[in-house]
């Protein structure tokens, strides 16, 4: 399983943002994609994860946990 803080490290050095900005970005994309879970649309929530995330679905299972 891939850890959250490897998801900030890749976001911060990736799209040159702060570990803030990338810890709300997570936070808030982690909420849309249980709402798509919460409403049954599997789909939804990895597309969600990876638009808003512009990260592989394996990663998906950390930000869940």
């Amino acid at each position: 399983m891939i850890g959250m803080n490897k998801m900030i490290k890749i976001l911060v050095d990736r799209d040159d943002i702060t570990r803030e900005e990338a810890k709300e970005r997570i936070s808030e994309t982690k909420a849309m994609v249980e709402d798509a879970i919460r409403s049954g649309d599997y789909t939804a929530a990895e597309d969600i994860f990876m638009e808003e995330l512009g990260l592989e679905i394996d990663y998906m299972v950390s930000l869940l946990l």
